[in-house]
């Protein structure tokens, strides 16, 4: 297109470029956990279904308080009032990750690391706190499960839209390219 590629995303289409430059998107987290003990050489595993590790988003209230009240924790506190690690521990990870109380969470953390709180207070914050978020998307599945219809309607335009802006900008790259026949 005669554009150094180089050149800033907003500059480059105003340049002439076609196509704007992408744009990573990333999360504020790397990777999610799973609830299970870390590895011998102390790696937390991914979250993942096949490792039996996963809360999933369709998991009900009970399934998820079953799930996280086996979660694996500091397996050298034996009683509520034993310091706690919070490093490597699953259930910290995920209250940084889904708890929207940072105070909560730092504040109990340093109860925890001086022996004043138990795992299951703060499990069962956790478990407040994912039926919490989870909530709402289940409910918007059950709606979408039960009409079907509706979902096809949806995807069909969204489909009839995408294929007139990409049929559009194909277009473009072709007089770009100066490939038009």
């Amino acid at each position: 297109c005669g554009v150094d590629s180089h050149t800033q995303d907003a500059d480059y289409v105003k340049a002439g470029g076609l196509l704007p430059m992408f744009e990573t998107k990333l999360g504020r987290v790397k990777r999610l956990v799973g609830t299970g003990a870390p590895t011998d050489d102390g790696r937390l595993l991914k979250m993942s279904k096949s490792l039996n590790n996963a809360i999933l988003l369709s998991d009900s209230a009970d399934a998820i308080k079953k799930k996280v009240m086996g979660m694996y924790t500091d397996p050298n506190r034996l009683k509520a009032t034993d310091p706690g690690t919070i490093e490597n521990n699953p259930l910290w990870e995920f209250h940084d990750t889904f708890n929207p109380d940072k105070r909560w969470v730092e504040e109990t953390k340093d109860r925890y690391r001086a022996g004043m709180v138990g795992d299951v207070e703060c499990k069962k914050k956790l478990i407040e706190v994912l039926v919490d978020l989870l909530g709402p998307m289940q409910k918007r599945r059950a709606e979408y499960e039960a009409d079907p219809q509706h979902v096809l309607n949806v995807l069909r335009d969204g489909a009839e839209r995408a294929s007139a802006v990409a049929e559009d900008t194909l277009k473009q790259v072709k007089e770009a390219m100066k490939q038009i026949y």
